[in-house]
């Protein structure tokens, strides 16, 4: 955006206005696929009127793409339980594999959902067939990953595939600390 508009912020939150108004359109899509019609558009009015939300898209953070990518991946999680074809499984793992380069945690639920996709048996659905959706899911996030990898490993000189914090950021996000004390401090 700030090449196609220079640096104007309010390209940026419009932008933002627009991914944050189609989240409610994809709540809409995946609770009407889960729940019902009746459901998948009271999901949407919640998500409408959603306070964080809506705060949220004014603020210049990653945050808001990574909500929009991680809603577009349940949805085609969704269509790819009901057609669970090769190119379903790459347009899920390369949603996976954008979702972790906006934050490290996107791949973390790429993986489990490739675990899934593993585990789960369906009437009449091989092993090998699972295995071959798991893979490709799997293949399509790394090469989606891959193009920012090799630039770290240009600019860093070092094996870094996604960023130098996932790690800490995934363990700030998830471990639950008593005390209050981050990495034993």
């Amino acid at each position: 955006i700030y090449r196609i508009c220079g640096r104007d912020y309010r390209a940026v939150r419009l932008a933002q206005a627009v991914l944050g108004a189609s989240v409610c359109l994809l709540v809409v899509w995946l609770g009407g696929a889960l729940l019902g019609p009746a459901e998948g558009l009271l999901a949407g009015w919640i998500c409408a009127v959603y306070p964080p939300f809506i705060w949220l898209t004014r603020l210049l953070l990653s945050e808001n793409l990574f909500i929009w990518l991680s809603v577009l991946f349940l949805v085609w999680l969704g269509r790819f339980q009901h057609s669970p074809r090769a190119g379903n499984a790459v347009v899920l793992g390369a949603l996976g594999g954008l979702g972790a380069l906006t934050r490290p945690s996107g791949l973390v639920a790429t993986l489990a959902c490739a675990a899934v996709i593993l585990a789960l048996r369906r009437p009449g659905q091989l092993f090998r067939q699972r295995l071959m959706a798991a893979v490709l899911v799997c293949a399509a996030c790394a090469a989606t990953i891959l193009p920012w990898t090799v630039r770290n490993w240009t600019k860093l000189h070092a094996f870094v595939p996604i960023t130098t914090i996932g790690g800490r950021a995934l363990y700030f996000s998830w471990a639950w600390i008593p005390d209050g004390k981050r990495l034993g401090f």
